[in-house]
């Protein structure tokens, strides 16, 4: 009598450990559940991230840079050319004489005074040839600075773009697991608890019944770790592009 009641007892224990720890996994497969989201367009992510990297930034002032000195070196030239004036004003007098022919006599001496002022303006150049000739040089090294800059901004829009493509292929890849595993994990949860049901009527071994839970298990931490690898993705293209994908990787009620 003791033995059947002992075997009673385990038996609504084991029911009751069963349906605490169903109420608990079934909250728990509640908060694995995902939303899929839609993701933006492949072209804006790399976009993004291209006019937002720190690199694009300095690259862009470097080349704003060259293009001054560019510009001041074209302009190097007008160092040659100069304005001048000038302004003069005097005063002059002379005292002269004359001689009569017919009488001999002296006549009298005659005072005169006279005042002048000038002004002048014109333009001057003066650049050596040295000069012009270095001047074409450093416009030339110049251009070619510029011109590199170009090639590293896109090198670098290049090395983003593919940065950006494989992780993008990933999380895609990713989030299509992701709901493959989900609905895998809903299918054994369901066979865990006809497990649960049939180990309570006798009608399979314990186990089976620990086969059932091993297996739910498993599939329960493959989904734990595919979300979290989505929640990385989605954390690295916010740091690089600015997009808020707030809630893209969501909970959602079951």
């Amino acid at each position: 009598m003791m033995k059947k009641i002992g075997i009673i007892l385990i038996v609504l224990l084991l029911h009751a450990i069963s349906v605490s720890a169903q109420i608990k996994e079934s909250s728990q497969n509640e908060e694995l559940q995902v939303a899929i989201p839609e993701l933006p367009p492949l072209n804006v992510l790399i976009d993004s991230a291209f006019n937002r990297s720190p690199q694009r930034i300095l690259l862009e002032k470097q080349k704003e840079e060259g293009g001054i000195n560019l510009s001041m070196q074209k302009r190097m030239w007008l160092q040659g050319l100069g304005l001048f004036s000038g302004y003069s004003y005097g005063k002059g007098g002379s005292i002269s004489s004359a001689q009569g022919t017919s009488t001999g006599t002296t006549l009298p001496a005659v005072f005169s005074n006279s005042t002048s002022s000038q002004y002048s303006a014109g333009l001057s150049f003066g650049v050596s040839i040295g000069a012009i000739v270095d001047q074409k040089s450093r416009i030339k090294l110049l251009k070619i600075q510029n011109s590199k800059i170009d090639v590293e901004l896109q090198s670098l829009k290049d090395e983003i773009a593919i940065k950006i493509f494989d992780e993008y292929s990933r999380l895609k890849l990713n989030l299509e697991r992701l709901q493959d595993l989900s609905v895998a994990l809903d299918s054994y949860h369901a066979q865990l608890v006809l497990a649960e049901k049939d180990f309570l009527n006798n009608r399979i071994k314990i186990t089976e019944l620990t086969a059932a839970r091993e297996s739910y298990s498993s599939s329960r931490l493959s989904l734990q770790q595919l979300r979290q690898d989505c929640l990385k993705s989605v954390f690295y293209f916010e740091r690089i592009t600015g997009i808020n994908f707030h809630n893209s990787i969501n909970q959602v009620e079951k």
